[in-house]
């Protein structure tokens, strides 16, 4: 394997272990070494291999933000409350005809007090599609353990964490085939069906922009591929 890729003048750059029995059996392969910066092999618990994390000269389209306006929930229950009766009890001597417009006024400013609107800058960050509560709380509680592990490093803590990741990993596997399964069953022509398969491809919508190069001649591409 080695006599091939120096044949093809590429390299494998990573030296440390990154299986538990302590052999290379990943490797990352790059005809430009320098492209690869601050590589590390951790042990994140996914499986029997580590993670092989490194930087790259490239990044990553921004989100999008945008502007949202809220309110905070920490109100004070009891002052509302007190504020409201008083209102209520000033009203009583209104002979105002419209008294639902003017009630309605005061809440306004009664909650403009006790709850000002905030004006905040979110980033938008689209959950996939096979996304579910129930994979949503497994996260959350993968992250509680693995803060639990780093924290105190004993190994029953680092059990608890392998047994959380391996329900995440089956949830998320099952999600995305009853997901995927229900897209192929819902196709009524083999269009809609070639869709779905480029999507799982990875060829069809946004995600194919860009993913090949158009500033390389397409003979020089064939042959750097």
């Amino acid at each position: 394997m080695r006599d091939i890729l120096r044949t093809h003048l590429l390299s494998q750059v990573v030296n440390t272990p990154t299986q538990k029995k302590n052999h290379i059996l990943d490797w990352v392969v790059t005809p430009d070494i320098d492209l690869i910066n601050n590589l590390q092999v951790m042990d994140k618990c996914i499986s029997d291999h580590k993670v092989i994390v490194f930087e790259l000269p490239y990044s990553k389209p921004k989100l999008v933000k945008r502007t949202i306006t809220c309110r905070k929930k920490n109100i004070d229950n009891r002052a509302l409350s007190t504020d409201i009766q008083r209102a209520a009890e000033d009203m009583k001597n209104d002979y105002n005809k419209n008294l639902v417009d003017t009630y309605k006024r005061k809440l306004k400013q009664l909650l403009d007090i006790h709850a000002p609107l905030k004006t905040r800058i979110v980033t938008d960050r689209p959950s996939a599609p096979w996304m579910t509560s129930h994979i949503k709380e497994l996260k959350t509680e993968r992250r509680r353990a693995e803060r639990k592990w780093r924290s105190t490093n004993l190994c029953i803590h680092k059990e608890i964490f392998r047994d959380l990741n391996r329900k995440l990993k089956n949830a998320i596997e099952t999600a995305k085939k009853y997901f995927f399964c229900h897209k192929i069953e819902e196709c009524v022509t083999s269009k809609a069906l070639y869709n779905v398969a480029n999507t799982l491809s990875g060829k069809g919508g946004s995600s194919s922009q860009g993913s090949i190069p158009k500033t390389i001649p397409a003979d020089q591409l064939a042959e750097r591929f």
